[in-house]
């Protein structure tokens, strides 16, 4: 079994699309892997926690509310009983047959009913019941027509041990109102066979109503004989006057407080509205994750598509050479490096066509072999060995001015073609000497180049080959004379930056040229000269070495001369550098 998986690897596809594709998919799936595990079960723990905290403090709070009411029911009751100072008013007004003292124990019961009214806000109705005749006496509020009050909730039973029980919660008795209330009924003695009620509501419609944590949460208050008295769940699983232990808890959390009167406040939370978070968290993860798996994909196919098309457009030339083509049409890619690649490929392939046709003419088929197998073993030495034997042959004719040239156009094109995107200030300015060299011997009128650069920054490192165009410039585009001069300065602009001015004298250029100049497009005036490397490659390399931290102005005008500033980061050439001083 193993050996057939390991053949399968061995046939998995080893191109570059392939690997990128795994690779970055890998890259993205591996960190999200972890963090996701990592991040569920922490993100769980404190949601659980912080869920089961609130909830259960919402809970306590509740039954704190509610017992305190009841507490204050008990406290008023027995005011209003005959043991209490309402009560003794209430015996003597039921027991006197004196027109004016019943009169007297009347106002007295009013205001004392009134006043605990207003000393206690929370009570809603307070009055006296007589349920033989169905009279109401010494109601504060106005008492519903039909009320019945053994068909009330009982949610605790102290008529034996105390005199009286807790109702509710239900709705008022107070007529034209359905707040929702507890109340208190307790029986007291004034005539052997008459039967006379205490009644005292309270409201608790804001307490029951308390949901701090979630919307659908449900809250039920459970007699001391596990009947269901009161419920607000909204699904109406668990309704008044049901057994509790009946109902089925399988879809919902619970969580249970008791009281020290044997009644029980429950919360009820669906499970899918308690795990709402937790589930919200998993399917933005999902979302994440899965947009990044297709944003790794993207750049993969970016990736590929940035080299694929290159590596297709290089190897069609290379066909193309092989067929002894020499002269096809070279599609540039827009990427820089492949078309550098392309241009040197270029360059070659016109210079092997003419060694090829020269070796063609003296040996025919013979050197015509020759050169084919030599074809493959061109490198970028050819032009340094070339240009040397050129050099050594002016230096044995004694030609000693050609043999400077060569040497130096040697090192101009040695600096030039060296490998690695940067080099130190001192090797530039060097080779922008030379190449200094070669245009004042190639130009038919004098101008001077001035270096003034800080020693200090003689180490430091800079894109290669970056001011050998911005002189270019000034000698191409910005109209030098006779007598030109260009200032080349180098200086610490601070203790992150250097400064590099490249300033000449000379006719200056308008706006539409350096914009020409910086998009790289066809200058109708100009005849492309020199390298051909231009501005635009100078941006470009600074832009894409240092994106937002590097400046590149340029400010010129007529007859008022050119001046190209660039502002770049300072870096250091480490110490451990295994750059070869050719190749700096």
């Amino acid at each position: 079994m193993w050996k057939r998986y390991l053949l399968r690897l061995s046939r998995w596809p080893r191109s570059i699309k392939s690997k990128l594709i795994v690779v970055l998919l890998l890259s993205s799936l591996i960190p999200l892997t972890f963090i996701g595990t990592i991040s569920y079960y922490t993100i769980y723990s404190i949601l659980d926690n912080k869920i089961e905290a609130g909830v259960r403090n919402d809970l306590n709070q509740v039954k704190l509310s509610l017992s305190q009411s009841l507490d204050l029911l008990n406290k008023v009751s027995q005011q209003l009983s005959f043991d209490g100072s309402v009560g003794l008013n209430m015996r003597n007004y039921l027991t006197t047959d004196e027109l004016y003292k019943k009169k007297q124990y009347y106002d007295d019961i009013v205001k004392d009913i009134n006043l605990i009214s207003f000393t206690n806000p929370t009570l809603a109705l307070i009055y006296y019941y007589m349920p033989d005749n169905h009279k109401v006496l010494f109601s504060n509020y106005d008492v519903s027509d039909h009320f019945d009050l053994g068909s009330l909730p009982i949610l605790a039973d102290y008529s034996a041990l105390k005199g009286f029980t807790y109702l509710g919660p239900h709705r008022t008795i107070k007529k034209n109102h359905g707040n929702t209330v507890l109340s208190l009924a307790r029986e007291v003695q004034i005539l052997e066979g008459e039967r006379l009620y205490i009644f005292v509501e309270t409201e608790v419609e804001n307490v029951l109503g308390r949901n701090q944590i979630r919307t659908n949460t449900s809250n039920i208050i459970v007699d001391s004989n596990g009947i269901i008295a009161y419920s607000d769940n909204m699904r109406k699983d668990y309704r008044v006057g049901k057994s509790y232990l009946d109902q089925n808890h399988q879809p919902y959390y619970l969580f249970e407080d008791q009281s020290d009167q044997g009644w029980k406040v429950t919360s009820i939370i669906p499970k899918s509205e308690y795990n709402r978070e937790i589930n919200l968290w998993l399917f933005q993860f999902f979302v994440v994750t899965v947009s990044s798996l297709g944003i790794s994909l993207m750049f993969a196919w970016v990736i590929w598509r940035t080299v694929y098309r290159p590596l297709k457009s290089l190897n069609s030339e290379i066909v193309h050479m092989s067929k002894s083509n020499f002269h096809s049409h070279i599609k540039f890619t827009k990427v820089k490096e492949f078309d550098f690649l392309l241009r040197r490929f270029q360059d070659m392939r016109q210079k092997v066509w003419e060694l090829l046709n020269e070796v063609k003419v003296k040996e025919k088929r013979k050197a015509s072999l020759e050169v084919e197998k030599l074809l493959y073993q061109i490198n970028p030495h050819f032009i340094h060995n070339t240009l040397d034997t050129i050099r050594w042959l002016a230096r044995l004719s004694g030609q000693d001015e050609i043999d400077r040239l060569i040497s130096t156009l040697n090192k101009v094109l040695y600096y030039n073609l060296g490998k690695g995107k940067t080099a130190i200030i001192e090797d530039e300015i060097e080779a922008l000497k030379n190449y200094v060299s070669l245009q004042q011997i190639r130009y038919n009128f004098q101008f001077d180049v001035r270096f003034a650069t800080d020693p200090n920054l003689h180490n430091a490192l800079i894109p290669r080959f970056i001011l050998q165009p911005l002189v270019e410039n000034a000698l191409y585009h910005g109209g030098m004379m006779d007598d030109g001069v260009i200032h080349v300065k180098i200086i610490k602009d601070s203790d992150t930056h250097m400064l590099l001015q490249v300033i000449d004298n000379g006719s200056g250029m308008e706006d539409v040229v350096i914009q020409q100049l910086l998009n790289n497009e066809p200058e109708p005036d100009h005849k492309k000269s020199g390298l051909g490397i231009g501005l635009n490659y100078v941006k470009r390399m600074i832009q894409d070495q240092f994106g937002e931290h590097a400046q590149f102005h340029i400010k010129s005008g007529i007859n008022i001369g050119t001046q190209i500033m660039m502002r770049l980061p300072l870096q250091e050439r480490r110490l451990d550098s295994d750059e070869s001083p050719g190749s700096r």
